[in-house]
């Protein structure tokens, strides 16, 4: 069972078998063959996704500087979670921890250092 588990590419699954004795005894070969091919036709049926750790945070522009910001976004593949059109436009995005350096370098250079990174979590 853990080899199927491990093989799976999968993370954060967990196999439980409960066996009631029928009265047929399989031998060891036999219980790793039903128990493993129970497993992997469990793991067959199994919808996947991908899962991304992402950080959140938040930044400010003027209205002038929104078309680089919109770019910097949407290259770095960054999730926005709230928008905020007043005085200023703010947002609170969320995108993965290691594009954060990268994303904050790239608004930096664009806007020539008028629109900062801020981390929130």
């Amino acid at each position: 069972m853990l080899a199927q588990l491990q093989g799976s590419g999968l993370g954060e699954v967990t196999a439980v078998v409960v066996r009631y004795y029928g009265g047929i005894r399989l031998g060891t070969g036999g219980l790793v063959r039903a128990y493993g091919g129970g497993v992997a036709q469990a793991l067959a049926q199994v919808p996947r996704c991908q899962v991304r750790l992402l950080s959140q945070f938040s930044l400010s522009c003027d209205y002038g500087d929104l078309e680089p910001v919109q770019w910097c976004l949407k290259t770095a593949e960054a999730e926005v979670i709230e928008c905020h059109y007043q005085e200023r436009v703010r947002w609170q995005i969320a995108c993965e921890a290691d594009m954060a350096p990268t994303l904050a370098e790239e608004l930096a250079l664009r806007t020539q250092g008028r629109v900062l990174l801020l981390s929130t979590s």
